[in-house]
C-alpha cells in the first residue's frame, strides 16, 4: 500500500532532512508517522479530496444510519409496520458495525504495511505532516472566518463578537427546537458539516450566492456580528457617503512642491501664457518618480529644463536664476478608480452589486468596502470643477489598462478570461497652483 501526501503547498526543491535530523527526533517522528497517515486520510474523506470520490458519500450514509440508531423506538414504527421497523433497525446496526470495521481495518492496514515495508524517511514524514497541517489550517480558517479579517482581533472584540453571535443564533435555535427535535437538529448539523466540501453542496451554495437577497442578508449579518473595522464585509458605510467633488478629492490628496529658480512675477506670467504647464510637464516626464507620496517635500528644477522652456526676456536678470529668488509650485495628482462588472447578455457595464464598490471611487485596496475609499464623480465631471487658482498640467487623463478579477475582486490578470467577472482601471491627472 502506497501513501501519498496531498493538499500541500508548493515549497520548491528542498535539501534532504534525513542526514541532518538527530536520531532521537527521527525515531520520534517515525513513531507518529502512522497517526499522521490516519489523520490525513480522515481529513481527505471529510474534505472530499480522496482518490475515490464515492467513499466520502458512502461514509456519510453509514454515519447517518448509525446516528439514527439512537432515535430508534418500538413505539413509533416506520410506515406503521413493525417489519419495516425491524428492517430499519437491522440497517442501522449493520451500518454502525460496517463503519467500525472499516475504520479498524484501515488503521490495522496502515500499521501492518509500515511494519513490513521500508521505514519512511524524514522527508516522507515531513510531507505528510505538511499535508495534515495545511488541511487543518483550511478547516480552521473556514470555522473561524479568518479569511475575512483585515487585522488581528483583541480579546475585548472577540467577546463582543461572541455576544453578537449569541444574540443572532439564539432566536434561530429557539425556532428550530420548536420545529424539530434535538436529535434531528444534531443530525442535520453533522450532515451539513460532512457534506459541506462535497461538489453537490458547493454547487448549491454557489447557486444560492447568485441570489441578490441572499448576498444582502449575508453581508448585513456579518456586518452586525464582526463590524466594518475588522472585516472586509459590511454595507459599505464609507461608500454610503455623498459623492465627492474635485475639491473634496484635492483635500484628501497629498501635496508635492516643486522649486522653480525664477521670480514669482516671471512664473505668474508663464502661467498666463500657458508656458508653465509645458515646463512642469517636461520636468515630470523626465523625472517620473517626482510624485511618490512626497508630502511637503520640495523638488528642485534643473537649470537646463528651465532654460529650454522659459522665454529669454524672463531670464535676463541674474537674480532670476538664483535660489534666492525662486518660486514654489504646489502639485497634486488626482487618482480615480473606475470599476465594472460583467453581466450576462450585457457584457461589461458600470452596474455593480449593492454591497460592492461603485463605478468611480478614490481608492480600492480590498475586496468590498475600503475605509479610505469614497464615491467620486466621473473624470468628465471633475474636469468642470477645477478651482479658479488651480490648472491642469496634462491636457487629458492618463488611463491605465484594465485589471481583471473574479467575482470577489481577487485579481486574475490583465487579460479577460472565464474567471473574470469584475475589472478596474485607474484614471490619473496632475494639477498645480502657485
Amino acid at each position: 500500500m502506497a501513501y501519498h501526501a496531498k493538499f500541500i503547498n508548493s515549497h520548491g526543491q528542498k535539501p534532504s532532512l534525513t542526514l541532518v535530523t538527530p536520531v532521537m527526533l527521527s525515531m520520534s517522528l517515525a513513531k507518529i508517522y502512522p497517526l499522521l497517515i490516519i489523520a490525513d486520510a480522515a481529513l481527505d474523506n471529510l474534505m472530499w479530496i480522496c482518490e475515490d470520490p464515492n467513499l466520502p458519500f458512502l461514509y456519510v450514509v453509514l454515519t447517518y444510519l448509525s446516528l439514527s440508531l439512537y432515535s430508534w423506538s418500538w413505539e413509533y414504527p416506520v410506515a406503521g409496520s413493525q417489519m419495516a421497523n425491524i428492517i430499519l433497525l437491522w440497517l442501522e446496526l449493520s451500518s454502525g458495525v460496517f463503519l467500525l470495521f472499516a475504520a479498524s481495518y484501515f488503521i490495522s492496514s496502515v500499521y501492518y504495511n509500515i511494519s513490513t515495508s521500508e521505514p519512511p524517511t524524514v522527508d516522507d514524514i515531513i510531507l505528510n505532516l505538511e499535508s495534515l497541517l495545511d488541511k487543518l489550517e483550511t478547516l480552521r480558517n473556514e470555522i473561524m472566518f479568518r479569511r475575512w479579517f483585515k487585522k488581528p482581533i483583541s480579546k475585548v472584540k472577540m467577546l463582543q463578537i461572541f455576544v453578537r453571535l449569541v444574540l443572532v443564533l439564539t432566536p434561530v435555535h429557539y425556532v428550530l427546537m420548536k420545529v424539530i427535535t434535538v436529535h434531528n437538529y444534531s443530525k442535520l448539523l453533522i450532515l451539513f458539516a460532512l457534506f459541506y466540501h462535497s461538489d453537490w453542496m458547493q454547487v448549491v451554495l454557489r447557486l444560492c450566492w447568485r441570489l441578490l437577497i441572499v448576498r444582502r442578508f449575508y453581508f448585513r449579518v456579518f456586518n452586525y456580528i464582526f463590524g466594518d473595522e475588522y472585516t472586509l464585509l459590511g454595507n459599505n458605510s464609507k461608500f454610503g457617503l455623498k459623492t465627492l467633488n474635485l475639491q473634496h478629492i484635492m483635500h484628501l490628496t497629498s501635496n508635492c512642491y516643486l522649486q522653480i529658480p525664477l521670480p514669482l512675477n516671471a512664473v505668474t506670467k508663464m502661467k498666463e501664457n500657458h508656458l508653465l504647464e509645458i515646463l512642469l510637464l517636461r520636468y515630470l516626464n523626465k523625472n517620473s518618480k517626482a510624485l511618490e507620496n512626497d508630502d511637503n517635500i520640495i523638488k528642485e528644477f534643473d537649470s537646463k529644463t528651465t532654460a529650454d522652456v522659459v522665454p529669454k526676456e524672463n531670464t535676463t536678470d541674474e537674480s532670476a536664476t538664483t535660489s534666492y529668488n525662486s518660486s514654489k509650485v504646489k502639485i497634486k495628482e488626482i487618482v480615480v478608480f473606475e470599476n465594472q462588472r460583467k453581466w450576462k447578455y450585457k457584457g461589461w457595464i458600470s452596474k455593480m452589486l449593492p454591497y460592492e464598490r461603485p463605478q468611480f471611487t478614490t481608492n480600492c485596496n480590498n475586496k468590498y468596502n475600503d475605509p479610505g475609499a469614497y464615491i467620486t464623480e466621473s473624470p468628465e465631471q471633475l474636469d468642470l470643477q477645477v478651482p479658479p487658482d488651480w490648472s491642469w498640467i496634462e491636457k487629458e487623463w492618463t488611463v491605465s489598462s484594465w485589471v481583471y478579477s473574479d467575482t470577489d475582486w481577487n485579481v486574475t490578470g490583465t487579460m479577460d478570461s472565464l474567471e473574470g467577472y469584475t475589472r478596474s482601471r485607474i484614471w490619473k491627472r496632475k494639477m498645480f497652483t502657485l
